[in-house]
């Protein structure tokens, strides 16, 4: 099972790949599973009726609130977190090396910003920050000076395709 954090426009978002969770009502629910010390959830279905499945995400507690229960029970899930967004980053840096991920996105994703966020530190367009996460995408110098230091990177050739 994977599992991460990642902050979006909407906030601390978890995610989780390889549980599985169904329900027998047209309700959405709210799916926690437990990965070695941090949590991770999941909201779905999304019914028809919009109102209804706001009004049951309105009453489901924050990932913030959840991340503090977790705190609390666990002394070591800072640690553990921190671990597993380390082992995440090299995961992503693996993919570059590979060409599937540019590491434009490898960055924002370990800063845990939107491609919004990136784009309004470094001056763009989020279009344009979408365009360049492409792992093919061409970049100019003077593109990829802004990126790295928006990206708090001492080097920006390592935006650079190879």
């Amino acid at each position: 099972m994977n599992a991460g954090l990642t902050q979006t426009d909407k906030g601390l978002v978890a995610w989780a790949s390889g549980a599985m969770a169904f329900s027998t009502t047209s309700e959405p629910c709210l799916f926690i599973v437990e990965v070695p010390g941090m949590p991770a959830f999941s909201v779905g279905p999304t019914p028809a009726d919009q109102s209804a499945f706001d009004r049951h995400v309105a009453g489901l507690p924050s990932l913030e609130d959840l991340v503090a229960r977790w705190r609390t029970r666990n002394p070591k899930f800072d640690g553990l977190l921190q671990a597993a967004r380390e082992k995440q980053y090299r995961e992503m840096l693996a993919e570059v090396e590979a060409g599937r991920m540019s590491r434009i996105r490898a960055e924002r994703l370990r800063l845990r910003w939107t491609q919004a966020q990136l784009a309004d530190v470094a001056g763009l367009k989020q279009a344009n920050v979408s365009r360049l996460e492409k792992p093919s995408a061409r970049l100019s110098i003077r593109t990829a000076k802004r990126l790295a230091e928006a990206l708090k990177m001492p080097d920006y050739r390592e935006l650079l395709p190879k």
